[in-house]
């Protein structure tokens, strides 16, 4: 049950054509990845044309701290109108006589008036 035994010329051109075959093999797969790489790879002119039609970038953190800051100045104006508003119906309200004067004058107009009238 023994193989015959190769030659060694037959044995080195087997190996030969192994390795050979393993040597393409290995070029076509760096081929492969270096185009993959380059179709992945974006170019830095396009990444340039993109960057110039998005326009500058805020980082987002000076963007939270614009917003914060609107907000905050937002909320004490608010305050300070609605501190305003407060004044005024307190100066209106002062104005005005008490309920009780109000009957009082009431009845006293009521009264001069009866007396035009006799």
């Amino acid at each position: 049950a023994a193989q015959p035994q190769r030659t060694t010329t037959k044995a080195a051109q087997q190996q030969m054509h192994t390795m050979k075959w393993l040597q393409e093999r290995r070029r076509r797969e760096e081929r492969a990845q270096q185009e993959l790489e380059k179709a992945q790879a974006v170019s830095a002119e396009l990444r340039l044309r993109v960057r110039q039609a998005v326009g500058p970038v805020e980082p987002i953190d000076d963007r939270i701290e614009r917003i914060v800051v609107s907000k905050r100045q937002g909320g004490l104006r608010v305050t300070q109108q609605m501190k305003q508003d407060l004044e005024q119906v307190k100066a209106r309200v002062s104005r005005r006589p008490l309920l009780m004067e109000q009957a009082d004058s009431l009845v006293r107009a009521r009264r001069r008036a009866l007396f035009k009238v006799r």
